[in-house]
């Protein structure tokens, strides 16, 4: 199982004086270029055939992978939406949009018998906020919270 960015990008390539590298920040020696507006997908593979077996477009880029429990695959894509999808179909079972983007992978865990699945969301992690895959709606600022969600 995976989630992805799905349509065109490029990029520039642009000298940097040494400078202006600063620790904690991503360098990648220019930048993306957004060619149109960007979705995204979450998507399931037959790891015995490397055939795809089942995949779902989504609205907006999914910048931060999936989890598992079962039956369930949790994805969050940057506009908020977390959700929940089907493990062998991939349709949705469950969402809610959480107000901020998601760039982080969500988790599960268990407390006492009790299962919980957490997903962080806020500022993109490359610490570039204004990657919007072509959808301005996403260029506002976020303050990070995590979600934790009871299964």
């Amino acid at each position: 199982y995976g989630a992805g960015i799905e349509g065109c990008s490029g990029t520039s390539n642009k000298p940097v004086a040494a400078a202006d590298v600063k620790p904690g920040i991503a360098f990648a020696g220019g930048g993306a270029e957004n060619a149109g507006i960007q979705g995204g997908s979450v998507f399931a593979y037959d790891v015995a055939t490397g055939k795809q077996i089942a995949k779902t477009m989504l609205d907006y880029p999914n910048y931060a992978g999936v989890s598992l429990t079962p039956g369930l695959v949790w994805a969050g894509t940057l506009d908020g939406t977390f959700a929940a999808y089907d493990m062998k179909t991939l349709q949705p079972k469950w969402s809610v949009n959480v107000g901020n983007a998601i760039t982080a992978p969500p988790m599960t865990y268990s407390v006492g018998g009790k299962e919980y699945v957490a997903i962080l969301a806020g500022a993109p992690s490359s610490g570039s906020p204004g990657i919007n895959f072509g959808h301005p709606e996403l260029n506002k600022p976020a303050d990070n919270m995590l979600y934790v969600f009871s299964l």
